[in-house]
This record gives C-alpha cells, sequence and structure tokens, in this order.
C-alpha cells in the first residue's frame, strides 16, 4: 500500500500490561520517526497509561477505564451508566478523525475497540497472531515473516506497510523529575550507591510465574555476602507484605524500597542499580528499557517471545529442563547468572 500523508492521524491500541505496552513502543517510534508531523494517539488503560502519558512520540492519550468499567458490568443496575459511558468514550475518540488505527492487542477487545475509533483504515495481525476473532474487524491484516518472532518484532511489522521506518527499534519513556526526585530522596535516606534491585511481585493474573520469597532472601544474602552488592526490594501496590518477607529473611542484606506507584519511580530505581533480577513480567521489560543489566527468572513462558528485547546484558534463567514451574529454578543458577552478567557488564566488585 502507498504511505500515509505527512499529517495523517494515527491511533494505536493497546490497553494491556506494562511488558505489553512497552513491546509496542518500537512501533510508535518508527512511525514517528517515519511522519514527524504525524498526530499520533495511544488508547491505554490503567495499568500502562504512565509508560506513554507524556511521551515524546505521542500526541494524546484515550484512557480506557477497564477497572471501572469491569465492575459496572457486574451490577445490573449501573448497566444504564456503563452505557452512555461507552458511547461517549467512542464519541471522544471518533472526534479525532483517525485515518489509522494500529491494532496491537490481537484480541476481541482489540477489534472493538478499533471498531469504536471509527478510522479509515484499520491495522492488525493475521491469523495465526491473532485471538477471538480479532481480524474479522480489521482491513489491513499483516503476516510477520517466520524470524519475527519476539512480539515487539511483530509490532513493528504492523507498521512497515504504513511507511515505518524499519532501522534499530527504539525505546523512550516520558521523564519524569518527580520519579528522579523519590528515588534520589530514598537513596540519599538508605546511603545506597551500588546496589541490585529485586523485584519479586507479579500481576495477580502472572502469580505462577513467580519465585518463592525465601529462594529471593537467599540470593540476597549471597549477593551482599559474596559480591558486597546491597539488593533493594522492590514493590508497587498490594506487593507490601511479599517484600518485606524477602527483606526479614535477608540477614540484614536486603533493603526495603519505598512503595513505587508510579512506573516511573520504578523504571528511574531500576535505572540507577548495577542490577535488576525478576520474574517474567513488566519490570523485567523496564530493565530492557533503561539499559539496566537484568537476569529474567522465566518458567512457563518461551523467554524468545516474552522475554526482554534487544538487551546487550541480559541473562534468562529457567527451570531445569526449560518450560516448567518457575519454583523449579535454583539459587545457585540465578547466582551464576548475575555473576556472569555483571563481570560482562563491567560490575564486579
Amino acid at each position: 500500500m502507498n504511505p500515509l500523508s505527512p499529517d495523517s492521524r494515527i491511533l494505536f491500541i493497546r490497553a494491556s500490561a506494562v511488558g505489553d505496552v512497552l513491546n509496542t513502543l518500537p512501533a510508535v517510534e518508527a512511525i514517528r520517526a517515519a511522519y514527524p508531523k504525524a498526530f499520533i494517539a495511544f488508547l491505554v488503560d490503567e495499568r500502562s497509561v504512565d509508560m506513554v502519558k507524556g511521551h515524546p512520540a505521542i500526541d494524546k492519550i484515550h484512557f480506557f477505564p477497564r477497572k471501572r468499567w469491569l465492575s459496572m458490568v457486574k451490577k445490573l443496575s449501573q448497566w444504564g451508566s456503563l452505557s452512555k459511558e461507552v458511547k461517549s468514550f467512542a464519541s471522544e475518540i471518533r472526534r479525532e478523525r483517525y485515518d489509522v488505527s494500529v491494532d496491537l492487542q490481537r484480541t476481541l477487545k482489540g477489534g472493538v475497540l478499533g471498531l469504536l475509533a471509527g478510522a479509515k483504515l484499520r491495522v492488525g495481525l493475521a491469523p495465526p497472531f491473532t485471538m477471538e476473532g480479532n481480524q474479522f474487524f480489521n482491513h489491513l491484516k499483516v503476516k510477520p515473516p517466520p524470524e519475527a518472532i519476539h512480539f515487539a518484532e511483530h509490532f513493528l511489522e504492523l507498521v512497515r506497510p504504513l511507511g515505518a521506518k524499519m532501522d534499530a527499534p527504539k525505546f523512550r519513556l516520558p521523564e519524569s523529575p518527580e520519579s528522579v526526585r523519590a528515588v534520589e530522596n530514598f537513596l540519599k535516606e538508605k546511603n545506597l550507591s551500588r546496589y541490585a534491585v529485586l523485584h519479586p511481585g507479579t500481576s495477580a493474573y502472572g502469580k505462577l510465574k513467580r519465585w518463592p520469597p525465601e529462594r529471593f532472601a537467599e540470593l540476597a544474602k549471597r549477593l551482599g555476602k559474596e559480591l558486597d552488592l546491597k539488593c533493594v526490594i522492590a514493590w508497587g501496590p498490594g506487593e507490601g507484605p511479599l517484600a518485606e518477607k524477602i527483606v526479614g529473611e535477608s540477614g540484614g542484606q536486603a533493603v526495603l524500597s519505598f512503595e513505587t506507584r508510579s512506573l516511573l519511580e520504578l523504571a528511574e530505581l531500576i535505572h540507577r542499580a548495577k542490577l535488576f533480577v525478576g520474574c517474567d513480567s513488566g519490570p523485567m521489560h523496564l530493565s530492557g528499557v533503561v539499559g539496566t543489566p537484568c537476569v529474567a527468572l522465566f518458567g512457563p513462558k518461551d523467554p524468545a517471545i516474552y522475554g526482554v528485547y534487544r538487551h546487550p546484558r541480559y541473562r534468562v534463567v529457567q527451570p531445569p529442563g526449560g518450560m516448567g514451574p518457575t519454583e523449579g529454578i535454583k539459587v545457585e543458577s540465578v547466582f551464576d547468572a548475575v555473576a556472569s552478567v555483571l563481570k560482562e557488564a563491567g560490575q564486579e566488585p
């Protein structure tokens, strides 16, 4: 197809978790590089709005109130109000008169949101890369080549027919002076300079991907005693007891982080660290975006598809035999991976 006009109006759709949205950013950047004067918007929900609100490549955010609408749909008495809110939401997007919507969701939800947006051209993936009949909602269906394995590559392929420049993938985050100050104050208070971030939490949906807290505690002990690396246990809303348990069992080698309510606070904390260790989760992907050496603990999912994309200082640790329960990963295996990636990064004590 022909490339878009220089001043095209383009809507990206991905109302999903942190890692999912982060992996769409190279596609957004590729379109921005190809069309500097285009109007680019992003439809996102509360889980990842921090990653795109104020982003230098994005002009407008459409906020999808996922949590609120899920609550309303469960109460028959609120269906009337919900219907009005959905109509208002669709009208808000349609007023922008988008030329193209890029469906990065791949599901029924993405297809419906694209339909509501009313763009002249709806672009999405082709089967077998879609679910729930998503392909029936889009005009242009793109099938990634066999060598495009990672999801970030699938999203890049979506914008190739639109004339995007397929140079080296680019990740950026919005600037947040408030997050910088919060992290600087914390590090000063705790007198920390050389430290590792351990992030034990996952989303409620991803609990099966968690590593036992007592093993995080044992890892923190070894990192402190053998590599002289203090560990900061990072946590967000609802993860306080998990983080406190690890600190309490670490033999004094771990420090409890402040609660990172903003993902940009967490990104800044990871950025200043010498190392990140965490499960297959959004914070793991953040380590790649900010360039901090990472050891990722993978259980039931394939790291070739779901891992950190093109991270130069990155190790994956899996259970014996490959994919399986994350709890099958031994502390010794993680410690060896940490020592290896620190040596490669020149961060040995």
